[in-house]
């Protein structure tokens, strides 16, 4: 056999252990052979999550970022003391356990506020009809947590989802049993199939689907690294080195040569050089670098779902990243993310905290939660401020323009006096109080 065949016999006995960083090529790299080929469903491995979440600024601001934004601004209660409430808040140290539960649930996959009562059957459903007094509220992780049993009651609501946990509180290896009822749950990448989630005891990490993409940036601002290291590079002209391959000696004299030279370099930032030596530097050229980042830098922002500015924090330099869609189509994720997963918790939570007969705070019938800076569809609860005046609305040049436009033509009779005040109130979103005020007359019914 000669040396190529041995060589590709071995190529091919060995390919399971072969990979290369450059084209991903390997039974594990996503190249053509291997890239879609059916692999079974697995969980991503939480040490490699709880990795990511430590160690990548990238991963920690998908996991969190859409979090902070929909906690920031916080959220009130109809119907209520607001200011016992907040008591109440801090005292159980509400906020702080809700950030938590949330981002675990996303890193995790699956996290879970206990609201813990003075029963011994936390099995059992939770009757609010009845009184409740509350204990506190716990923040209870994937690891401490497992599934029992899922409803299988068809004409139930919660049908599909779990029924019952098992929930280690503390390290004493002790296990309770705890009712649904009793227990919000935030999760992360939802696994839409039910044999999924009952196989795998619940849902994936948000990371799963981006890991490959932060593992390409990661790689990507490593070799800038590398290569910022490197923008002067030492050439060392040197004659006397055509020594054959084999001539062990001259190999080890040469390399003992550049060893000193490496040496003096190091300890004293000099070159000695020899006769007929010659010593200078070259910068490598840096074009095409920004053509290399700039569609990574786009998949990085879908891989996280997140504007170039929420995934690098500043918006990066020469990349029209944050235009109004960006940021509209991100204001509408996190309010997606609010009344998928915060509000039902919070929900929960008041409920108890309403009916717990050791807790000071009522609320009136038909209270419900409402994040601070969100519009709603009916009216507004007590204590949101009015709607800004238009000299507090900032409009760009060209909105200005339409706007002394539509007052002229008013003033030359061009517009009847509804028509004008109507413009003026639906094209640049103002009260007709305003848009009377702007033409100088009383309001107009819209």
């Amino acid at each position: 056999m000669d040396f190529l065949s041995a060589a590709g016999q071995y190529l091919k006995i060995a390919a399971d252990s072969f990979s290369s960083t450059v084209s991903n090529i390997g039974v594990r790299g996503r190249d053509v052979m291997t890239s879609y080929r059916i692999q079974p469903a697995q969980l991503m491995d939480p040490e490699e999550a709880r990795w990511l979440h430590r160690d990548n600024l990238y991963a920690a601001r998908h996991i969190e970022e859409i979090v902070e934004d929909g906690l920031r601004h916080g959220w009130s209660v109809t119907g209520c003391d607001e200011r016992a409430l907040h008591r109440v808040y801090r005292q159980l140290r509400l906020k702080k356990k809700l950030r938590r539960a949330a981002m675990l649930g996303r890193r995790d996959g699956d996290a879970y506020l206990w609201i813990v009562t003075n029963t011994m059957a936390q099995d059992e459903p939770m009757r609010l009809d009845q009184g409740v007094e509350l204990v506190n509220v716990v923040v209870v992780e994937r690891d401490a947590c497992s599934i029992e049993s899922w409803d299988t009651d068809i004409a139930s609501a919660t049908y599909g989802d779990a029924c019952t946990f098992r929930v280690t509180p503390n390290q004493s290896g002790r296990q309770m049993r705890v009712h649904a009822s009793r227990v919000c749950h935030f999760y992360g990448r939802d696994l839409l199939s039910q044999t999924d989630r009952m196989a795998n005891q619940g849902n994936d990490s948000v990371l799963h689907n981006s890991r490959a993409q932060l593992m390409r940036w990661d790689v990507l601002e490593q070799s800038l690294g590398h290569l910022v290291n490197e923008l002067k590079i030492g050439v060392l002209e040197t004659s006397g080195t055509g020594h054959k391959a084999d001539d062990v000696n001259a190999i080890a004299s040469e390399a003992a040569r550049y060893k000193r030279i490496a040496a003096f370099k190091s300890l004293l930032n000099m070159i000695i050089l020899g006769p007929n030596e010659k010593f200078h530097q070259v910068s490598p050229s840096l074009s095409g670098v920004r053509e290399v980042i700039e569609p990574l830098a786009w998949g990085l922002s879908a891989a996280l779902r997140q504007p170039l500015v929420k995934v690098f924090g500043v918006p990066p330099a020469g990349l029209s990243s944050d235009d109004e869609s960006a940021t509209k189509s991100w204001d509408e994720r996190v309010g997606s993310y609010q009344d998928t997963l915060l509000t039902p918790a919070l929900e929960r939570v008041h409920e108890v905290l309403f009916a717990a007969w050791n807790v000071p705070v009522t609320a009136a019938e038909g209270w419900e939660v409402r994040w601070t800076g969100r519009e709603y569809a009916n009216d507004a609860p007590q204590g949101t401020p009015p709607a800004p005046a238009v000299a507090d609305t900032a409009f760009n040049g060209a909105q200005v323009a339409s706007m002394v436009e539509v007052v002229l033509r008013y003033r030359a009779g061009e517009l009847p006096r509804d028509r004008a005040a109507a413009i003026l109130a639906r094209a640049f979103q103002i009260s007709p109080e305003v848009a009377a005020g702007m033409l100088g007359i009383d309001a107009v019914p819209l």
